[in-house]
C-alpha cells in the first residue's frame, strides 16, 4: 500500500491544517499530552488527505529468481489472473 500524494491534496491538506483549532493542544500543561493531543489532529488532517491506495503488483515486471523453473511458471500463470 501507498498513499495517495498530489499537488491538490498538499494544497487541501495545508488549507486544513489552517483552519484547524489548536486551543486546545495550548491548554495542556504536560508537554506530553500537548503532544499527543497535535499528533491526534495532525494525523487525522494527514490520513484524510493522504489516504491508503492499495496497489496491485504488475507480475510481468517482477524480476524472478534463478531457481524458479519454467513449470512452476506456468502453473502460477492461471493463479495470477485475478
Amino acid at each position: 500500500m501507498r498513499r495517495v500524494s498530489y499537488e491538490t491534496n498538499l494544497a487541501k491538506f495545508k488549507q486544513l491544517l489552517y483552519q484547524l483549532n489548536f486551543d486546545n493542544v495550548m491548554e495542556f500543561e504536560c508537554p506530553n499530552n500537548a503532544f499527543n493531543a497535535f499528533i491526534i489532529l495532525y494525523k487525522g488532517a494527514f490520513e484524510s488527505e493522504f489516504p491508503h491506495q492499495s496497489i496491485k503488483p504488475n507480475r510481468k515486471y517482477i524480476q524472478q529468481e534463478s531457481w524458479v523453473l519454467l513449470g512452476l511458471l506456468v502453473s502460477q500463470e492461471p493463479k495470477l489472473n485475478y
